[in-house]
């Protein structure tokens, strides 16, 4: 068993990533929904979401 101090080496969460993906969706969110068009608004963050994400990878 391991003790707290021991951690299997590849299983950390990637914090930093995670903070600014998080941060990117608020920020896209937030200007989303300023947008007086609808339709436009889901091509925005359907195409936001997908450079995020491409951007991690």
């Amino acid at each position: 068993m391991l003790s707290n101090s021991e951690r299997p080496s590849g299983k950390m969460v990637p914090w930093a990533a995670l903070l600014l993906l998080l941060s990117a969706y608020a920020l896209l969110g937030t200007d989303l929904a300023n947008l007086p068009v609808v339709w436009l608004n889901w091509v925005m963050a359907i195409v936001g979401v997908l450079l995020v994400t491409i951007m991690f990878i």
